[in-house]
Order: C-alpha cells, then structure tokens, then sequence
C-alpha cells in the first residue's frame, strides 16, 4: 500500500471543509432573551388505551404572560410527544395550560395505473381523485377546540410527564 500525501492532504481539506462548514451552518438557533426558564415536558396520548399516533398537540396558556410563545408538538407511533416552545427549544414554560389535539385521515381515491395521454383526459381523472379525497378528523371535535377542550395540563418547574385519555366517540367529519 502506497502512502500519497497528495491525496492525504486532499482528503484532509475536504475533511476540515465539511466540519467547518458544517459547524457555521449548525450553530443553534439562540433563545430569544425574553423567552422563560423551559421545563421538559412529554404527554402521553391514548384513545380507547391505544396510542394515538401523528397528532398535533398546542398547549394553550391560561396565564396572559405565556400567550406570546408557541407551545406544543407532535405524537409518534407510541403517543409520546415531547413538547417544544417556539419550535426550537426543547421544554415549556412553567403555567398551566388547556391542551388542544388534533389529527386527521387523508383519504383519496386510487390512482388509475396508467393516465391517458390526451391532456384532456387526464386533467378529468385528475379532478375526480381530487374532488373525491376527504380529509377527516379522528379526533373528538371538543378536544380540538381551545374553548371546548376538557384537557387541562400544569408544566411544574420539574420534568413533567402526563398522559391523556381521548374520547372515542368521534364523528368523522369531512373537511
């Protein structure tokens, strides 16, 4: 094996070239000064003791001073969210909040296997499948809804881990 300081010296710059730029471009993105002390928190949904994957949890300040941050997150597989403030910043801020889920069902009508080729033609396929896809809520109306929602959460200046029971009666609405 044949040591090449050439190609050690090119394989070099390109290493220091990715980490650098890497690092000015992955700085973070910094805490607004205003912004308050954040508490880790992770809720826990479930749905007839089922984990309600893909939903959309916003934590909704009952106390005027938190109104001005975005608080909330995004269920996974197994219904844990962890929260977020203002998108970036992992936690919420101390206070007590009303909890406002939501999560809908896409759904469409098949796609035929081959479009013709008259523009014409496929435009009408094409307004069919659109005209025909509904997206549903799956998610009881009351929870979706700031001033309906029973959900009700206080963010203690500790870690903070809750779990939630939904209602099953939904109606699937289309929107």
């Amino acid at each position: 094996m044949n040591f090449n300081l050439s190609r050690f010296v090119f394989v070099l710059l390109i290493l220091c070239s990715i980490f650098l730029f890497s690092t000015a471009c992955h700085k973070g993105r910094q805490a607004p000064a205003d912004l308050p002390k954040l508490y880790r928190c992770v809720i826990h949904l479930t749905q007839e003791n089922q984990p309600v994957s893909d939903a959309l949890i916003s934590l909704r300040s009952t106390d005027s001073g938190n109104k001005q941050w975005v608080v909330g997150g995004a269920s996974d597989e197994t219904g844990k969210a962890e929260i977020f403030t203002d998108i970036y910043f992992k936690g919420a801020p101390a206070g007590e909040y009303k909890v406002v889920v939501t999560k809908t069902e896409v759904i469409t009508p098949s796609m035929p296997a081959v479009l013709p080729e008259n523009e014409e033609e496929r435009t009408k396929i094409l307004n069919r499948i659109e005209a025909g896809t509904k997206e549903y809520s799956v998610i009881a109306a009351q929870f979706s809804d700031v001033k309906t929602t029973p959900l009700i959460i206080n963010v203690q200046e500790k870690e903070n881990e809750v779990s939630l029971e939904l209602d099953a009666n939904v109606t699937k609405s289309a929107r």
